[in-house]
């Protein structure tokens, strides 16, 4: 009786150390799978390829004459951009064993430059004429987004990303001249008005983007990257006032200018 006892006793101390033995293996084996999260920093550079304002118009309002509106077409320019990110990248989740998903979280500024190139065919209830009005200078903008992405991590080194974000921008326009031309029945053609006096204006406007992009692993903890962001700035406002004597006003005044950024970056991973 003795001996049974003896042995159901170590029977059920080997289990129990064995058990033991088991659980702190597979919390060894928990604790050394690495986690792909964490902060990155990141830098970039491009072109601001296009640019469109929708919907657009121009308001010129004078005290000697009645107000005229215009509808505005924009003549796009190719100009730069860079700037910088700083974000952090959630643990990924399996979806196949193939591919993962990783949720990722971004701040970003960056600086846009652009050209104001902008004509109108401009009509005026009170006059007979048929009026246009060309608008050129530059535009210089900052932007600052708040971006959600997706990443899609898989076996090999490149890892494909989509994603969106809101923000806001701050829009300049500097050195800006108008010229304006009317078709005047019998006379024809006229040059009314060259103003060349370096215009002004700028506004804070409501931005959002659509982001598309590839990783590239090129060493540990860094990866280079290419991103297309298409940008848009809503209803954004540029007012030019008293400039000509008696003192008109010109309002640029689009729905949205759109644009589309092409860049190449480089990541550092924590």
């Amino acid at each position: 009786m003795q001996k049974i006892v003896t042995f159901a006793v170590s029977l059920f101390a080997f289990g129990s150390l064995t058990l033991h033995a088991g659980t702190d293996m597979k919390n060894m084996s928990s604790a050394s799978e690495s986690s792909d999260a964490g902060f990155y920093v990141a830098a970039f550079g491009g072109v601001n390829a296009s640019q469109s304002f929708e919907d657009g118009y121009t308001k010129g309002i004078s005290p000697s004459a009645a107000t005229a509106i215009a509808s505005v077409q924009d003549a796009d320019s190719v100009s730069g951009t860079g700037g910088v990110k700083f974000g952090y990248r959630f643990d990924s989740y399996d979806i196949d064993g193939d591919f993962r998903l990783q949720p990722v979280i971004e701040t970003e500024a960056f600086y846009i430059g652009d050209r104001l190139n902008l004509h109108a065919n401009v009509s005026q209830s009170n006059l007979p004429a048929a009026f246009s009005a060309n608008a050129k200078g530059n535009m210089n903008e900052a932007a600052f987004f708040v971006n959600g992405i997706v990443r899609f991590k898989n076996s090999s080194i490149f890892t494909p990303y989509v994603g969106g974000g809101i923000g806001g921008m701050y829009m300049s326009t500097s050195d800006v001249n108008f010229n304006i031309h009317a078709n005047i029945p019998g006379v024809g053609g006229t040059n009314l008005r060259t103003l060349n006096n370096n215009l002004t204006s700028d506004d804070f406007v409501f931005g959002t983007q659509a982001i598309a992009g590839c990783d590239v692993a090129i060493a540990r903890h860094w990866d280079f990257f290419s991103e297309y962001k298409f940008v848009v700035a809503v209803d954004p406002s540029f007012n030019y006032s008293s400039i000509t004597t008696p003192g008109d006003n010109y309002n640029v005044n689009p729905d949205f200018i759109f644009q589309h950024l092409f860049t190449v970056g480089i990541k550092y991973d924590f």
